[in-house]
């Protein structure tokens, strides 16, 4: 692309952010990822399967969050009501959100390494 700007005045800089977030993934041993998307056009941009739980991970670069950020996964939450983990990868926060009465943790991508997905599907 021959496009030297800084990340944040590429157009795109959502679609590398993604990119280091599944690198991030694959170099932590999560071989098992998925894209999901309703008919609606909601999406999630990873689900990282571990056989009998699934923990859906969106991605968005940018500086402060708002509600409708977290659409997809609202969406996924709302087809899938026994899943009581998401998350949200960002690049500048990391905090709670709770959202329809689901914990979203927000997290940035160098925790990725170090975070351990619950092995206990009813842990909240």
């Amino acid at each position: 692309m021959n496009n030297f700007n800084p990340t944040a005045k590429r157009s795109d800089s959502g679609f590398l952010f993604e990119g280091f977030v599944l690198a991030e993934l694959l170099k932590t041993g999560n071989k098992k990822l998925n894209y999901w998307q309703d008919k609606n056009k909601n999406e999630v941009d990873f689900i990282i399967d571990k056989i009998h739980k699934q923990f859906p991970l969106e991605v968005k670069f940018k500086n402060k969050l708002k509600y409708n950020n977290f659409t997809g996964l609202k969406a996924f939450a709302s087809q899938y009501p026994t899943s009581k983990h998401f998350y949200c990868i960002s690049r500048s926060s990391q905090y709670i959100e709770k959202i329809n009465g689901n914990r979203i943790q927000v997290m940035l991508p160098f925790n990725l390494k170090s975070h351990e997905w619950p092995s206990d599907p009813d842990l909240s």
